[in-house]
């Protein structure tokens, strides 16, 4: 169990693409996968990720920011930018999650 959370946290993000789901590591690897992005994140667990987009679920480790000045742009500690999508963030449970995140 433990090199499966090691594997979790290596996932910078995962991206629905048409109907790919990739996943994003730290060493800039990307890999498609065979589950959906929704099965992913079920897998992956609420507290570890967040989705930020119907397409888009980010390691909460990697997300530096999110502007709403920039049409609630979403930036990573590696500096890339993702769109976020407002009745996804704009839902209780999540800023509050998000809080923790910036505190």
């Amino acid at each position: 169990m433990p090199e499966t959370n090691k594997i979790k946290t290596d996932i910078v993000r995962v991206e629905m693409v048409s109907d790919t789901t990739l996943v994003y590591m730290s060493d800039g690897g990307v890999m498609p996968a065979v589950n959906t992005i929704d099965d992913l994140e079920e897998e992956f667990g609420k507290e570890l990720f967040i989705r930020i987009h119907p397409c888009h679920l980010i390691n909460r480790k990697y997300l530096k920011s999110i502007d709403p000045t920039k049409n609630l742009q979403a930036t990573l500690t590696s500096g890339e930018t993702l769109p976020a999508d407002q009745r996804l963030v704009e839902k209780p449970r999540w800023w509050t999650k998000w809080k923790r995140i910036i505190q």
